[in-house]
């Protein structure tokens, strides 16, 4: 069974990010919240139970001891709220953080941080 078909736009582009970076960066390593989609009566009971706040960003990424979070948006999508704080107060907490709309922003913004390591330059 093909599950391409149940993909969102948004599937399709944190898909193409992370083959991206796991062909540019060797040894990388990417964490994805799951976050999007609908939860059971039990799963939003214990997200309530746990305090946890909406919003975490969609990949938290570690190459070569440099960790940096990114949200990712198609060129069309648009951040929540929740999101736009959460960006803001890892930022403020030293965290290179992003809302990236599209593929190549997103690349633009990976490679601003992670190439310089690749080539010894940080």
């Amino acid at each position: 069974m093909s599950f391409f078909k149940f993909l969102k736009p948004e599937d399709h582009l944190h898909i193409a990010v992370c083959r991206y970076i796991t062909a540019e960066y060797s040894g990388i390593k990417i964490h994805h919240s799951p976050n999007e989609g609908k939860r059971t009566p039990f799963q939003r009971w214990l997200i309530s139970m746990l305090r946890v706040s909406s919003g975490f960003p969609d990949l938290l990424l570690i190459y070569k001891n440099k960790m940096i979070i990114v949200e990712l948006k198609t060129d069309t999508g648009t951040a929540t709220v929740s999101q736009k704080e959460w960006i803001t107060l890892l930022k403020e907490s030293g965290v290179p953080s992003a809302i990236c709309k599209g593929f190549d922003k997103t690349k633009l913004f990976i490679d601003d941080q992670f190439a310089p390591l690749k080539k010894g330059l940080k």
